[in-house]
Order: C-alpha cells, then sequence, then structure tokens
C-alpha cells in the first residue's frame, strides 16, 4: 500500500512544472529568430538568467514537500543552478532549513545547455530542517564509484 503523501507531492510537484514550463516556452519563444539572425544580445540577463518564476517556484515545492513527503529529519539534496544558488538559500532559510554544505556532482562529460560552456558539473545543496536536526544510518562518502 501506498501512502497517500506520495501522491499529493508528486502532484504538486506536476502542478509546479508545469506553471515553470509554461513561462519557460514564453520566455524563450523568441529564441529561434535570435539565433537564425545571431542576436544573442537580448537573451543573457534577461531571456535566460532573468527567472520570471522567482522564488515562488521553489518556495511552492518546498512547501509542498514538507507538508506531503518529508519527513522532520530526512536529509535534504536540491541540485540546482549555481546563477539561483542565493535566491535557493533564501527559500530553504525561509522555510527553517540549514545548507549544511554545498557538494558537486562531476558528470562524464559536458552537458549542453542554455549556456555559453558545456558544464560538466551540477552543484547541490545538502542540508536538512534547523528544529528537527538530522538522522542518517552513515555518513555519505564525498566520492562514488563508476
Amino acid at each position: 500500500m501506498s501512502d497517500p503523501r506520495a501522491a499529493d507531492c508528486a502532484a504538486a510537484i506536476v502542478a509546479a512544472f508545469a506553471r515553470y514550463n509554461a513561462s519557460f516556452r514564453t520566455i524563450t519563444r523568441r529564441a529561434p529568430e535570435r539565433f537564425e539572425n545571431r542576436d544573442w544580445s537580448g537573451s543573457y540577463g534577461i531571456a535566460w538568467d532573468d527567472s520570471s518564476q522567482g522564488p515562488e517556484l521553489y518556495e511552492g515545492f518546498i512547501g509542498a514537500a514538507i507538508e506531503n513527503a518529508l519527513t522532520p529529519n530526512a536529509a535534504w539534496y536540491c541540485w540546482h543552478a549555481s546563477r539561483r544558488q542565493a535566491m535557493l538559500e533564501a527559500v530553504w532559510e525561509k522555510f527553517g532549513a540549514f545548507v549544511h554544505q554545498q557538494i558537486v556532482w562531476a558528470k562524464d562529460r559536458g552537458i549542453l545547455t542554455r549556456s555559453y560552456y558545456l558544464w560538466q558539473h551540477e552543484p547541490c545543496f545538502f542540508g536538512w530542517l534547523r528544529a528537527a536536526g538530522l538522522l542518517l544510518d552513515a555518513p555519505p562518502v564525498t566520492t562514488r564509484p563508476r
């Protein structure tokens, strides 16, 4: 028997992603014309880096996760764009979460993104709710065998 909180959390995540995806499509609608004209000046600092949803997307997701899926002393892992690090940390703080450290996923190869560089790493916050503390069976290790 599955926990009904899992279905509620999944529905909240799907709804939040649908809102994000609609916003992203609006932001990038001009991309083909700019690419064809080699006019990329309007895409930096506005189209790609100006996240129109702001912290509300993250607040909605974290609120739904706390309410429906996370146990009070669970470890939190949140992969994020380095550009959004300060905003995400502020959202964690708002919900009483503690960013203990940042970990980095070193990928096998660069990944094609909306950035000039092909990123070969991904930052991740690791933390937990301050009030509850953390409960882990064993401490995580910094590297995993491939």
